[in-house]
């Protein structure tokens, strides 16, 4: 039988739970640390089964704000036990039960920005003042970590503002998994261009700040698209967005065929099936501006052409007209990326295209992704992993 070398013990703090999803960053970040750190999870939701299998021990507590007493208490028992590190997310909850622990105790924080830190506060509409008072805390406490890994484009850092330490902080962004994405069974079929007309995709959200408006505006400006382009949603939708697209599909001859929330399988199947995936995100959205969606990569990872906004965070990943096509959230500006890529189908010349994303994403592999977190850990901080022995 072997048993594990303990080596350095970090406190996972997650409200909500970790989504069971490969490609999502928690889920990669969560199961980086636990498989090479000694982790104590403290969550109010669910722990993927992989995670679990492979982190130390894990607490449920309270749901909501009462995540937050309940959360300190435990992880002042777990300091007693040789815990500590805390490492946190972006969540306010899980930032607040940082604070109140260190009060008490000397705990290194390392502190994980992957969304926005005011993401519930402005997609929430808390209100005016409770949303002023947490921007002063995040000022105030958040440059306080030992260390930060930000997941986003540093842009964010003069929205909120924080100035953090340059040597303790790490860059990344996200990835994708290549083994998961682009099976052998797909293999060639990746990227060819299919015959007919031109198959738009979307995967993930489906709400109108993400590109359903933008889409149907464009769609329905004198049916310039009728019969040359067909157009494919699927993923979570906000009923707004549902009410939008049946309107539309009532209205207009051009339908948009919306296939619900389909299972991860599913998603690849329809993605496969597509020209080009689209990931149209309103930069009046602070976040939107600033995140790498994974849906990015994963179109890249099989092959499909990209158009996409031009923010910040995505004009980094993609390469205007090699691997996609960065537009401006206008009508006109979509609908000429649209005919663009139509005759470039007609030509035979997407795939080229495709076949480049697909390239590029090799270079987001969440393994290596993941081994930079680790290098940054035991590198600038010391973090020692565990290990087994007989």
């Amino acid at each position: 039988m072997t048993t594990p070398n303990i080596g350095t013990r970090v406190v996972v703090l997650k409200p909500g739970g970790i989504k069971n999803v490969a490609n999502a960053v928690q889920y990669q970040r969560i199961l980086t640390l636990s498989k090479n750190y000694s982790t104590a999870i403290v969550t109010d939701g669910l722990i993927p089964p992989r995670i679990a299998s492979v982190s130390n021990r894990y607490h449920t507590v309270r749901r909501g704000w009462r995540f937050i007493p309940s959360a300190v208490r435990v992880v002042g028992s777990l300091w007693k036990d040789g815990f500590h590190v805390i490492y946190t997310s972006n969540q306010p909850r899980a930032i607040i039960v940082v604070f109140l622990a260190r009060l008490l105790n000397p705990f290194m924080w390392i502190a994980d920005i992957w969304d926005d830190p005011m993401l519930a506060f402005r997609d929430m509409r808390k209100g005016r003042m409770k949303t002023m008072l947490f921007r002063k805390f995040l000022k105030s406490v958040l440059p306080q970590a030992d260390a930060w890994i930000l997941g986003l484009h540093e842009g964010i850092l003069a929205e909120l503002p924080l100035r953090l330490n340059e040597t303790h902080l790490l860059r990344v962004t996200n990835g994708v998994c290549l083994d998961l994405v682009v099976p052998d069974d797909i293999g060639d079929d990746v990227g060819r261009p299919l015959k007919g007309s031109l198959r738009v995709g979307y995967s993930g959200w489906v709400t109108l700040k993400r590109g359903i408006a933008l889409l149907i505006a464009c769609l329905e400006r004198d049916g310039a698209f009728t019969d040359r382009i067909e157009v494919h949603v699927w993923g979570p939708a906000e009923e707004d967005a549902e009410v939008a697209i049946n309107l539309h599909n009532r209205c207009f001859d051009q339908k948009i065929y919306y296939h619900g929330h389909v299972s991860h399988n599913e998603s690849l199947r329809l993605l496969n099936s597509c020209d080009v995936g689209l990931c149209i995100l309103d930069q009046s959205v602070t976040n939107f501006r600033y995140a790498y969606p994974i849906k990015l990569f994963e179109y890249m990872a099989t092959g499909k052409v990209v158009i996409a906004s031009d923010t910040p965070a995505i004009g980094e990943i993609i390469r205007n007209g090699q691997t996609g096509f960065l537009i401006r959230n206008t009508v006109e500006s979509m609908c000429d990326c649209l005919e663009k890529t139509i005759s470039l189908k007609s030509q035979n010349m997407l795939s080229g295209i495709g076949n480049s994303a697909r390239k590029q994403a090799e270079q987001y592999d969440w393994n290596d992704i993941n081994q930079q977190v680790m290098d940054f850990l035991e590198g600038e901080l010391g973090f020692s992993p565990k290990y087994y022995q007989n």
